[in-house]
């Protein structure tokens, strides 16, 4: 991937609380896009206050709208990446 053909987004805490599924999103995101940058800035079972990040992902951004497609209903079809 090239860094102008990349997007980085964060899991942070939206409240207080115990990390947990850090193993199913890291799976989910993996299952969307194989290439991903998965980065675990915190462990299941950390105590973390609102507002703390939880996960680091970088993925490729795609012009094919193969997510949107996919998250409006239709099946999953991944496309090769188009910068």
């Amino acid at each position: 991937m090239t860094a102008a053909a990349t997007a980085v987004a964060a899991i942070a805490a939206r409240k207080p609380g115990v990390v947990s599924g850090l193993d199913l999103a890291e799976t989910a995101f993996h299952a969307l896009d194989p290439a991903v940058t998965f980065e675990r800035l915190a462990n299941d079972g950390a105590d973390v206050a609102a507002g703390a990040p939880i996960a680091r992902i970088v993925l490729a951004t795609n012009a094919n709208a193969a997510l949107p497609r996919w998250l409006g209903g239709a099946d999953w079809a991944p496309l090769p990446t188009v910068a």
